[in-house]
C-alpha cells in the first residue's frame, strides 16, 4: 500500500495494492535515471499514482509482479536513455508486459504541447504515461534477444569510434600543416601520435567484422545485402546493418523511411 510522503529521501520499492488504486492502471510511464525509476500509473478515472523505485532487478521484478496481479495488459512507455533503460525494459518484457521503448524526440514533442514547461522526474513519467494513451505511432513491443542488444551496442561503439577517429585525423592534419608552415621539427611524442591513428582504424574494422558475424547469427539475408551493395557508396558493413534493421515495413514512403533510418 502506498504511504503518503512529502519527500523521498532515497529510492525504495513502493508496494501497490491494486484494489485501493482505482483498480487496474490504464497506462504506465517510466522515467529512467541511472539509479532510480520514477513510475506513473494512470487510471481511467484520470487519477495517477507516482512513486520511485530503484533501477535494480529486485525492485523492477516486484513492480512487474504487482502489475501482473491486477492483470495489467496495457502499454508501458520507457524513454530510451543510453543503457540505463535496458534493465527495466528487458525485465518487464520477460514478465510478458507490453513495453514500448521510445525515442526521446517523441517525449519532447508531447512536452512542447504542455502549457507548463516544467521538467521533473514526476512530470516526465506523467508525460510518458499520457503518450501510452494518445500516441498512435509507437514502436513495436520491446522484445529483443541478447544478440540484438549486443549488436546495437556494437554499432553504437563503432559510430562513436568513427567520430573520434575523424576528430583525431583532423587534429593531426592541422598540426602537420602548421608544423610544415613554421618549419617545426616534430618531437618523438608528436611522431608517435601521428602513427597512433592506424590502431583505432584497425580496431574499428575488427569491430565491423564482428558485427557482420553477429548479424549472420541473427539471420543474415545475403540476397538483400547484395541488392543494397549495388547502390553506389553502400559498403558490405552497411549492407549487413540494413538487412538487420530494415526487417519490417515500418513506413509507407521514402521520406518516412529516411526518418526511421
Amino acid at each position: 500500500m502506498v504511504k503518503n510522503q512529502t519527500t523521498v529521501q532515497a529510492p525504495v520499492m513502493v508496494k501497490i495494492d491494486g484494489r485501493i488504486n482505482n483498480g487496474r492502471p490504464l497506462a504506465v510511464g517510466v522515467d529512467v535515471a541511472k539509479d532510480t525509476l520514477m513510475i506513473c500509473w494512470r487510471y481511467a478515472s484520470g487519477k495517477q499514482k507516482l512513486f520511485p523505485i530503484n533501477n535494480s532487478e529486485a525492485d523492477i521484478a516486484d513492480m512487474a509482479r504487482e502489475l501482473k496481479k491486477v492483470d495489467f495488459q496495457e502499454k508501458i512507455i520507457i524513454e530510451s536513455t543510453g543503457r540505463h533503460h535496458l534493465l527495466c525494459a528487458t525485465l518487464l518484457s520477460k514478465y510478458g508486459l507490453d513495453v514500448r521503448v521510445i525515442n526521446p524526440l517523441i517525449t519532447s514533442k508531447h512536452s512542447r504541447g504542455s502549457i507548463r514547461k516544467v521538467k521533473t522526474d514526476k512530470k516526465d513519467s506523467e508525460i510518458l504515461a499520457k503518450i501510452a494513451l494518445i500516441e498512435d505511432r509507437l514502436p513495436n513491443t520491446f522484445n529483443p534477444g541478447k544478440n540484438e542488444l549486443k549488436l546495437k551496442k556494437k554499432v553504437s561503439l563503432i559510430n562513436t569510434l568513427d567520430r573520434e577517429i575523424q576528430k583525431l585525423k583532423a587534429a593531426i592534419t592541422e598540426f602537420r600543416q602548421t608544423a610544415k608552415t613554421l618549419k617545426m621539427k616534430l618531437s618523438g611524442a608528436e611522431k608517435q601520435i601521428m602513427r597512433t591513428i592506424t590502431n583505432p582504424e584497425k580496431q574499428k574494422k575488427n569491430l565491423e567484422g564482428e558485427t557482420k558475424m553477429l548479424i549472420t547469427e541473427c539471420g543474415y539475408n545475403s540476397s538483400r545485402a547484395k541488392k543494397y551493395q549495388s547502390i553506389p557508396g553502400v559498403s558490405a558493413y552497411f549492407a549487413a546493418l540494413a538487412t538487420f534493421f530494415w526487417k519490417k515495413e515500418y513506413c509507407q514512403s521514402a521520406k518516412q523511411w529516411i526518418a526511421f533510418t
